[in-house]
């Protein structure tokens, strides 16, 4: 019997425990989903909270992809590449969604800075609680020098009446002085007038026209009252008697106000509104005690 060359045994090779290379490959597959979820998370961020964002966004996306990457090459190797093929398909859509939305919500938010607050009763409504409540804390006091627009403004006081001298044209007038060319007007039942004196000077280099005067009384809690289209008439023809006929004041000209507002009877006003004179102005408000 001859001898037989002895054999080469390979020696065994290490198989992999099945049970770890399923927990590794589902730990890359939870990493890759927390990382899309950082991608989509921070393009919102980005594009809503940052000034410039353009270069920012491309380089945080881009370090995540390149993460995605690494993690999906180390789970090809462990044939768990299923939840990296979801991400590659769902992550650019989501991405853009997220961008998309903030965008939307940064120029809602600009529009809303522009134009006012669309939240608002008052569309055209520059001001909330909060500011008058700060405009009423630093009124201008009674006798004292206030601007509005191109003028300076002093409040001189307020007068409550059920009737006002001399403020409706007499329709019996015939121009001559045998009658008289104004009546005095009575409030309405439950109501009384609310005449506020002030000065108004030009105090610009340009000459102006009071065209708005005094726009609100506002009582101690806060309730406001605007002139009604009768009031305007009342304030006018006051004003016309003493001397002002709503003509142009040239610097340094001043005119006398007669502001008259129709309230409930016995309402105590404490501040008169000068209305802003354009959107960017703001009103300015005078103690009346």
């Amino acid at each position: 019997m001859t001898d037989q060359p002895p054999t080469y045994q390979q020696p065994p090779t290490h198989q992999p425990n099945g049970i770890g290379s399923q927990l590794t490959g589902g730990v890359l597959g939870i990493i890759g989903a927390v990382v899309a979820l950082v991608t989509v998370a921070g393009s919102y961020v980005i594009v809503r909270w940052l000034d410039d964002p353009g270069v920012v966004f491309t380089l945080f996306v881009g370090v995540c992809l390149v993460a995605l990457a690494v993690l999906a090459l180390l789970a090809g190797r462990r044939n768990a590449l299923a939840p990296f093929v979801a991400i590659a398909l769902l992550l650019p859509f989501f991405s853009v969604l997220s961008a998309g939305f903030a965008l939307g919500q940064r120029i809602e938010d600009s529009l809303e800075d522009l134009f006012g607050s669309s939240d608002s009763e008052d569309s055209l409504s520059f001001g909330d609680d909060e500011e008058e409540a700060d405009a009423a804390e630093d009124a201008v006091a009674l006798g004292e020098e206030g601007t509005s627009g191109m003028f300076t403004v002093v409040v001189s006081g307020v007068e409550c009446t059920d009737t006002l001298t001399d403020a409706e044209r007499n329709p019996d007038w015939d121009y001559t002085d045998e009658t008289k060319e104004y009546v005095d007007v009575e409030a309405p039942d439950g109501k009384q007038f609310c005449v506020v004196a002030s000065t108004w000077t030009n105090s610009s280099k340009e000459p102006d026209s009071i065209w708005m005067g005094l726009g609100k009384l506002v009582t101690a809690d806060g309730t406001s009252y605007a002139p009604t289209d009768d009031d305007s008439g009342y304030s006018r023809r006051m004003a016309e008697q003493a001397g002002y006929d709503g003509s142009t004041l040239n610097p340094g000209d001043t005119a006398e106000v007669r502001s008259v507002f129709t309230v409930p009877a016995g309402v105590e006003a404490t501040h008169a509104v000068a209305e802003g004179f354009g959107f960017d102005e703001p009103s300015v408000w005078f103690e009346l005690e």
